[in-house]
């Protein structure tokens, strides 16, 4: 199973991994948050299909998946000293099922860092 990829991620084709991003701090670093006000809610879904467009894949005993599927479920509270979230993961790849529950805190040490 690959590793979750926001929507985010997957436009910028992973470069908005260097970016301080609300969402992305439940999966990347946290303490991105800590320089958020506010609250923020996000669901995010995405899924793969292949084609059986080649007939030698039907000769292989080879099962593989039509279809992937992973989503995500993210919230966050940015409004106090400390701030941080929650996110649910669910990802059904390859024939593989893995569901994380990710808890997420942050607070500043100073102005500019958390």
């Amino acid at each position: 199973i690959r590793e979750f990829q926001t929507t985010r991620l997957n436009s910028t084709a992973g470069a908005g991994i260097a970016s301080v991003l609300s969402t992305e701090a439940a999966i990347l670093n946290p303490a991105s948050n800590a320089f958020f006000s506010g609250s923020s809610f996000s669901y995010q879904s995405y899924s793969t299909s292949l084609r059986h467009e080649n007939n030698q894949r039907d000769a292989t005993d080879d099962d593989f998946p039509s279809r992937n599927r992973s989503q995500g479920i993210f919230i966050s509270d940015q409004d106090g000293p400390v701030k941080g979230g929650i996110a649910y993961i669910k990802q059904d790849e390859n024939d593989y099922l893995r569901e994380q529950v990710i808890s997420h805190i942050a607070g500043n040490i100073s102005e500019a860092t958390a």
